[in-house]
C-alpha cells in the first residue's frame, strides 16, 4: 500500500478516514515503530476486526518501551486484557535481575510475582553457569526442588547418563524425560521430532539441544 514506513506516517491524519483497512494497519504499524505513545491517540477509535487499533497501538509500543527501557512503569499504560500488566512486570523485573545478577529486582513485584521471579532467576542462573547448588537460593523446598530437576533436564542433552528419569518427582516428568532421551539418541533427529513430543513441557529443551548442536 505505502512504499515504506515514512510514508505511511505523512497519512497519519488521514487514520481514521480511510476505508481501507490494509492501508491504516500499515499506518497504526508505522507508529508502533516511532516508540511514539502520543501517535497512538491518532489510532484510537479505529476499528478494524473488532479491535480498537488506538489500543493496540498502546499495547505495542508500552510493551516495547517497558522491555528496551527496562522500566515497569510502562506496563500500566497495557489494557490489561489483550496484554497483561503483571506478565510485562514480571518481564521487566526478570529481565532486569539477569542483566544486574541482582535477585532482589524481584522484590519490586507482588508477593505470588517475588517466588515466581526469584525462581525463574535462579533456575535460569544454575542452567546457565551449570551449577545446580544456585537452586538452594530459591526461598521454598518446592520450587527449589523444581529449579534442581529443570537443571538435570537441561543436562541431558550434554550428559545423557546425569539424569536417571526415574528419580524425577512426577510421572509426567518422568515421561518427558525418557523421551526426551529416545530423542536425543537418534542421529537424525531434528526439530520436527521435538514438536511431534507427548509432553508438550518438553519441547523448549529438546529444541534448545536441537539448536545447539545444529550450531
Amino acid at each position: 500500500m505505502f512504499h515504506d514506513r515514512a510514508e505511511a506516517l505523512r497519512h497519519v491524519d488521514e487514520l481514521p478516514r480511510l476505508k481501507n483497512a490494509d492501508a491504516q494497519k500499515e499506518i497504526v504499524a508505522a507508529i508502533i515503530d516511532t516508540r511514539n505513545l502520543e501517535l497512538c491517540g491518532k489510532a484510537r477509535g479505529v476499528r478494524i476486526e473488532g479491535y480498537d487499533y488506538g489500543v493496540i497501538c498502546t499495547n505495542n509500543v508500552a510493551l516495547a518501551l517497558a522491555k528496551e527501557k527496562q522500566d515497569p512503569s510502562y506496563c500500566t499504560m497495557l489494557d490489561n486484557k489483550l496484554v497483561s500488566v503483571l506478565k510485562c512486570e514480571f518481564d521487566v523485573a526478570f529481565s532486569k535481575a539477569l542483566a544486574g545478577q541482582d535477585a532482589d529486582v524481584c522484590t519490586t513485584l507482588s508477593q505470588e510475582g517475588v517466588l515466581a521471579c526469584t525462581s525463574a532467576y535462579w533456575n535460569t542462573r544454575a542452567r546457565d553457569e551449570n551449577n545446580v547448588s544456585l537452586c538452594a537460593n530459591i526461598p521454598t523446598a518446592a520450587s527449589q526442588k523444581e529449579c534442581e530437576e529443570s537443571y538435570r533436564l537441561s543436562r541431558l542433552g550434554v550428559e545423557p547418563d546425569f539424569v536417571s528419569c526415574g528419580d524425577l518427582s512426577t510421572a509426567n516428568l518422568r515421561a518427558g524425560c525418557d523421551e526426551l532421551k529416545k530423542v536425543f539418541a537418534e542421529e537424525q533427529a531434528g526439530v520436527g521430532e521435538c514438536r511431534a513430543l507427548a509432553n508438550i513441557w518438553a519441547m523448549p529443551y529438546c529444541e534448545a539441544y536441537m539448536m545447539k548442536t545444529a550450531e
